[in-house]
């Protein structure tokens, strides 16, 4: 036997170079340079068995080569012979390794002991499924070596075929069987692993951080807002989403303290965007995945009462009314939510053209159970200089919560006929006076437009104190900057949040089941993280170009070089200066958070192509991917990337081309006769 078993040693002239896991320094650097089982096939003399050796070496150089994999630490090829030695591992890790064996002793058991390249591919799968026997943590990427290197020789049934018409035992057979196990030990393995659901429970926190220091620099950068003190080391969207609220809606006294300070500013255009971006259904689900389910505040919507014009206000005892309105959500003599618009000098017939926003508690029972219904109403106020002696005279009547939502579904204008609270004057009267408004669901990107063209055509309106604006020439910036966080906010959400419960189903199955939808969804998390970095740098360098512009005009008089020096030493010029310095590491930390990002969406793509043709799919994972696909062709997916379609179908075409040849490869196998 030692004299037939002689060709299987290398030839003197032409060195075996063996990589095995334990192996000696040539092992090491065989893995390192790719070189498996290399000079195999010059060890034989005879034409066919050179050529067999060929293909069990390349087979090894398309799997374990190719995944990194290493040779089983106890296989050696010197003095390597045929053993029929049973499996011996009484309790095996996976019931697919005992049956990969059984497959490989069941052929040799049929074939006459030989020393060729089938005997070597044999002994190397044997000394594998052995060393793995009772390994609970093999690597899903090692048993898709082996699983390739046994389905590459599966390929090569002709060449590897025996002298035989008719063999007892068939090794292409036995390795197509092999290879189906390994199969199925593939599927068990991925769904067991969980490293797809660990990165996108990094990429989830990565967003969420990525999404909170942007809205700080929208804030602190765009926003001419005066921040309380504790807004600035601000580390919680949901506590800057509280301070949005009204003080009555909010249940801890330092949220109601903060909120209070903050109440002009979120009626402001910026305030108003802040605010929805906040509230979007994508914002809010990536803030509750990392936070917790909202318990500080009662549970609101959010409307948009837009407050049209006025008509036959009465006059006053000395001149004509200054009127403004106020859009309040009460109930009984508590006021929950409410709003005012600016103030019309002299105007009995006022257009304001403006949109308010209030918020009515989804939970009135949480408020005063038992006692009176919310409602909605609409007054109206003279303004007095200074705003101590304003005059409230008239107010509509109250609108039920079910009218409300009823109207604000239609979207159409309200004539709200006005009951008089207080007489502005013996000659004052309500006859034909009323109001007009119109009740709407926000939605983000309607208002992002409206405000867009109010800036943009209306004379004076981004500098006005309405606008909200640091500067009126930061607004394109500014605007740019929401609509792109809130653009990557939508499809991070997909990822961390419905991608995210497919891996939880099947681990990391689930990834390589949505592959084709995964990866373009992370293709387009790339693209819209960099483009919410880089409006987020744009918007920065609109402000700094624009304070070196104030600052080399320098002041024109001598009073205003005066109020510059008091400025400089004054409180707010350190406020100013602290609101830079937080800007600016909000933006490094986004830039960095970022670059992140991109890292944990590329190891993802790594675990969706590196395991090809799986099979098996259970139903949860089914009902997973199809509200998946759902959310990526809805309208607003469409709306917000119109290529984004086409990208998924040419995707999903090429993924059903690869799997149509792998399904045909078993049947390929079975074939031989």
């Amino acid at each position: 036997m030692a004299s037939a078993l002689a060709f299987l040693l290398p030839k003197p002239s032409t060195p075996l170079v063996l990589a095995a896991a334990g192996g000696a320094v040539a092992g090491g650097a065989a893995v390192a340079g790719s070189l498996y089982l290399k000079g195999l096939a010059d060890s034989y003399d005879e034409g066919r068995l050179q050529r067999q050796g060929e293909i069990v070496a390349d087979a090894l150089q398309q799997s374990l080569s190719a995944e990194g994999v290493r040779l089983p630490s106890h296989f050696e090829l010197a003095g390597l012979q045929q053993t029929l030695t049973p499996w011996l591992s009484e309790a095996p890790a996976y019931p697919q390794l005992k049956l990969a064996f059984d497959a490989i002793l069941r052929l040799q058991t049929k074939r006459k002991p030989r020393a060729d390249p089938k005997t070597v591919a044999c002994e190397l799968l044997k000394a594998w499924l052995r060393e793995k026997a009772e390994d609970r943590g093999v690597p899903p990427r090692e048993v898709l070596a082996y699983r390739n290197f046994c389905r590459a020789l599966v390929q090569q049934k002709h060449a590897l075929r025996g002298h035989s018409l008719v063999e007892k035992g068939s090794f292409v057979q036995a390795m197509a069987h092999v290879a189906h196990e390994l199969d199925g030990l593939l599927l068990t393995r991925l769904r067991d692993a969980q490293s797809a659901s660990q990165l996108l429970g990094e990429l989830r926190g990565e967003a969420y951080s990525f999404l909170l220091h942007l809205s700080k620099l929208l804030l602190l950068s765009g926003a001419n807002f005066t921040m309380p003190e504790a807004m600035y080391s601000l580390d919680s969207l949901a506590l800057l989403r509280r301070t949005a609220l009204s003080p009555e809606l909010l249940h801890d006294k330092f949220d109601k303290g903060l909120a209070s300070e903050m109440q002009s500013a979120w009626q402001t255009d910026c305030g108003l965007l802040v605010k929805l971006l906040l509230s979007q259904p994508h914002v809010a689900g990536l803030v509750t995945a990392h936070e917790g389910i909202e318990t500080r505040a009662i549970r609101t919507s959010t409307l948009i009462v837009d407050v049209l014009r006025a008509e036959a206000l009465p006059s006053t005892a000395v001149d004509t009314v200054d009127p403004y309105v106020t859009v309040k959500v009460v109930q009984g003599t508590r006021t929950l939510s409410s709003a005012k618009s600016s103030v019309k000098k002299n105007c009995e017939n006022p257009t304001w053209g403006e949109s308010l926003l209030v918020d009515i508690p989804d939970q009135p029972e949480l408020l005063l159970p038992g006692m009176e219904p919310i409602e909605l109403v609409v007054e109206v106020a003279d303004y007095n200089v200074g705003g101590n002696f304003n005059c409230t005279f008239a107010r509509s009547v109250p609108i039920g919560l079910p009218e409300v939502w009823q109207q604000a579904t239609a979207a159409t204008e309200l004539y709200l006929e006005m009951e008089k609270i207080t007489k502005l004057s013996p000659r004052g009267t309500l006859e034909g006076t009323r109001v007009v408004v119109c009740l709407r669901r926000p939605e983000f990107a309607t208002e992002a437009a409206r405000i867009q063209r109010s800036w943009s055509c209306e004379p004076g309106a981004s500098s006005s104190e309405q606008s909200g604006l640091k500067f009126h020439e930061v607004g394109p910036a500014f605007l740019n900057l929401a609509t792109a966080l809130d653009n990557a906010a939508y499809f991070l959400d997909i990822a961390a949040q419905q991608a995210a419960e497919v891996t939880k189903l099947l681990g990391d199955l689930g990834a390589v089941l949505v592959a084709p939808l995964l990866c373009t969804l992370l293709n387009e998390v790339d693209q819209r993280t960099t483009a919410a970095e880089l409006a987020a740098v744009a918007l920065n360098d609109a402000l700094m170009s624009r304070m070196v512009e104030s600052a080399r005009a320098g002041p024109v008089s001598i009073f205003e070089a005066a109020a510059a020096v008091g400025k400089r030493f004054s409180t707010s010029a350190a406020a100013e200066e602290r609101t830079r310095q937080e800007a600016s590491r909000s933006l490094e930390v986004a830039r960095e958070l970022r670059r992140r990002v991109l890292d944990t969406s590329a190891d993802l793509r790594r675990i969706c192509l590196g395991y090809q043709n799986v099979k098996g799919v259970l139903g949860e994972a089914v009902q997973a991917a199809v509200a998946l696909r759902s959310t990526l062709d809805s309208k607003d997916t469409v709306r917000r990337s119109p290529h984004f379609a086409e990208q998924i179908s040419e995707a999903e075409a090429s993924e059903a081309r690869a799997g149509e040849s792998g399904r045909a490869l078993l049947a390929h196998a079975f074939a031989l006769k």
